[in-house]
């Protein structure tokens, strides 16, 4: 098939057993071949055991269609589908439901590399295309990348691809073959998110009080810049646990203490503690905080 057609040839193909293996025995093999300049390269995996007899087609077929009904329904959950493109005869496949993700008519829409570029958002079709390469090339074991695709109707979507290379022994690409995973709704949240962060940052920094947030696991990820001022200090400076010191040696370890259990508890926090101002003078001061929790009850951290 690959001589007379050029194209990748990819079957399921029972074979007699060789000796001393039963007579009658079978062997079945899943099949891959494409050209390589003036021949081909074939690839053979072994996907059954032996039997004392030929394995029933119809059950064989059965259990098939069965296992990829179920894959089909996991990739149709996970809005994810599968491709690959031969690298040796330049075609390209993808699975119904990775044309539907792209917004093409899964019935007959045919899979080229120009189609799939086409969808890439022109603002990421260059890193892409980069990214494909530096794993053609070498430079990356696997595959990765994250992108916009704009379906023919306008609607924009979040892609992220993944996918292996397949060489031949003397290190010649054959194939790069994968899956696209529609990430759209995550990369939603992390706007949402970033936005509302941008909008906490901007009304706090101008607050006469001294505001902090910590993560989930009770690393302090931002300080207003009235906490910056008053302990002559930056928010850089001021990442995971550099605010320890702070505090002064003797309330400095109850005041620790207090917090770490509000954390542990996903409870309220309040304690007081002796600090160094920015002028080198100790003040005592009086922190509240308050734990903080996403719309599925996942703890984020405590503001303070």
């Amino acid at each position: 098939v690959v001589v007379e057609r050029d194209v990748p040839f990819e079957r399921v193909v029972d074979f007699p057993a060789p000796a001393p293996h039963p007579p009658g025995s079978m062997r079945r093999f899943d099949v891959r071949a494409s050209r390589l300049g003036d021949g081909f390269v074939a690839a053979w995996r072994e996907i059954a055991g032996v039997g004392d007899a030929p394995p029933s087609r119809t059950q064989s077929d059965a259990a098939l269609a069965a296992s990829e009904d179920r894959l089909r329904f996991a990739l149709r959950a996970a809005g994810a589908g599968v491709w690959e493109r031969d690298l040796v005869s330049g075609a390209a496949t993808w699975s119904a439901e990775n044309a539907l993700l792209y917004g093409y008519d899964a019935a007959t829409a045919q899979a080229s590399v120009a189609s799939w570029e086409a969808a890439i958002h022109p603002d990421d079709r260059a890193t892409v295309r980069a990214a494909v390469q530096a794993t053609i090339d070498g430079a990356q074991p696997e595959y990765r990348s994250v992108y916009r695709v704009v379906r023919p109707d306008g609607t924009v979507r979040w892609v992220l691809a993944a996918g292996r290379l397949v060489r031949a022994r003397d290190g010649t690409p054959l194939r790069l073959s994968g899956v696209n995973l529609d990430i759209t709704d995550r990369k939603l949240a992390e706007q949402r998110l970033a936005e509302s962060e941008e909008r906490f940052r901007a009304l706090t920094d101008d607050l006469p009080l001294i505001v902090w947030l910590h993560d989930g696991a009770g690393n302090l990820r931002f300080v207003n810049r009235t906490y910056c001022e008053y302990f002559g200090t930056s928010r850089e400076e001021m990442r995971d646990g550099r605010w320890q010191l702070l505090v002064d040696p003797e309330s400095g370890p109850p005041y620790v203490a207090a917090f770490a259990d509000a954390v542990a508890r996903r409870a309220p926090f309040n304690a007081e503690v002796r600090v160094r101002r920015a002028d080198g003078a100790w003040r005592w001061i009086e922190s509240w905080g308050r734990p903080r929790f996403d719309d599925e009850g996942r703890y984020l951290g405590h503001l303070g």
